[in-house]
Order: structure tokens, then sequence, then C-alpha cells
């Protein structure tokens, strides 16, 4: 449950069991929010996406909001179009319903 100013945000590695707990204020746009998911997923899922220590068999993630069934890539929503940066808030876009903002993050081979 979140307070009057932060939020959990669940990240998941497409097609896997693996999750890791972001918090985030609510005020934090969506922008921010794929920008930091991108910025600590090697470290934070380590060694899950990336287990070479020089982190070259992977250079990006993307971020994929879950349960978009049926989507322009096909019926799995792993593998919906990523998130787009936008000015637009947590709070804004999930209007009270936090208890379950998941995203998912899909490693991107070099």
């Amino acid at each position: 449950m979140p307070n009057s100013t932060s939020v959990c945000v669940w990240v998941k590695i497409a097609y896997t069991h693996h999750m890791r707990k972001f918090d985030f204020r609510m005020d934090t746009t969506m922008a921010d929010l794929i920008n930091t998911i991108k910025k600590e997923a090697f470290e934070r899922f380590d060694p899950f996406i990336d287990p070479t220590p020089d982190k070259s068999l992977f250079n990006d993630v993307l971020v994929i909001e879950a349960g978009q069934y049926n989507n322009i890539n096909g019926p799995h929503p792993e593998v919906a179009p990523p998130m787009e940066p936008s000015s637009i808030t947590i709070q804004e876009k999930y209007e009270g319903k936090y208890d379950q903002i998941i995203f998912y993050i899909n490693p991107i081979k070099r």
C-alpha cells in the first residue's frame, strides 16, 4: 500500500520468475521511471540478465507495461511494444490503482 508520496512498482524479467521491487515517488514521470529501470536493471537483476562480468551480452532493456494481451506483436504481454517516455506522472497514469503496477523487462542483445 503506497503512502501519500511513494508507490511500489514490480519489475519482472520477461518469461522468467525473477522479480524486483522498485519504489518511486508518485510524481515521477514515466520517462524517469523508464530511465531508472533501464539504469538499474543490470545491477538489480544480476546475474539473471547477464552473467558475464563485462556486461558484453546485453546492452539495454525494453520496459514493457504488463497486462497487454493480444497486442500488436501477438498474444503475449511480454512482447508488447515498449513503454514510450512521457511527462505524465505515475499518479496521473494510474489514478489511485497502485496495487499492481508491473512492468516486464526484455534484455536487448548486442
